[in-house]
């Protein structure tokens, strides 16, 4: 889980935050004490195991120079990356994004949506990402699912749910710009007898890409 407000402990530095995972799962609460390595050598071992994959998870996003640090000290998108490879680490299943870039600036959120995508493709694991923001789903996502008032309004690719939108609440909000929307009051429209249309009631929506000006303007 990826939380939106990163979650980080900001006693613990940036490699002891990406090992907790691993630590809570591998090691008991006495070997995780600083001086259970000693007595037990067997605990040594584990945590170099853990320190190999923490090394290699922050190399992969980019954080080995911040291993020593402190949250309290890191940018609001090296933060968001600990909170990432703290997930990573744990080689999931499946990974639960809740807003992961909200607390972004415009440009950072560009280059992190890059970094989740290029993660998804090198894992080959499942993200399932949750924003307000239509222009990041339709970057980012194989699959969209569009909740409304708590309901699955539609599901598909993002294409899908833009060329062929299942309401208008859904064209609505997959749509970069107003979509235009025309009705039987404003639009005469002749429909065959015996289309579920042809008693009024249906709407044509079009897209401001797909009007042009006319030859006499």
């Amino acid at each position: 889980m990826v939380f939106q407000s990163y979650a980080l402990y900001p006693h613990l530095t940036v490699a002891e935050n990406i090992a907790l995972p691993l630590a809570m799962r591998r090691l008991n609460v006495l070997q995780r004490l600083p001086m259970a390595g000693l007595l037990a050598p067997g605990v040594r071992r584990v945590r170099r195991e853990i320190r190999a994959t923490v090394a290699e998870t922050a190399d992969a996003l980019g954080l080995a120079v911040f291993l020593e640090r402190k949250p309290a000290v890191l940018s609001d998108g090296q933060k968001q990356r600990v909170a990432l490879g703290r997930a990573l680490v744990r080689d999931p299943e499946l990974f639960l994004l809740d807003e992961p870039l909200s607390n972004l600036d415009a440009r950072l959120r560009v280059r992190m949506r890059s970094e989740l995508v290029a993660l998804h493709k090198r894992t080959g694991k499942a993200l399932v990402y949750v924003t307000h923001d239509q222009a990041e789903a339709m970057a980012m996502a194989d699959q969209i699912v569009v909740m409304i008032g708590g309901k699955i309004a539609q599901a598909g690719r993002p294409r899908d749910l833009y060329e062929r939108p299942a309401s208008r609440d859904v064209a609505t909000f997959i749509s970069a710009n107003s979509i235009n929307f025309f009705g039987p009051d404003n639009l005469p429209v002749g429909l065959p007898s015996g289309h579920p249309g042809a008693a009024g009631g249906v709407f044509f929506a079009i897209r401001p890409e797909h009007l042009l000006p006319g030859d006499d303007g």
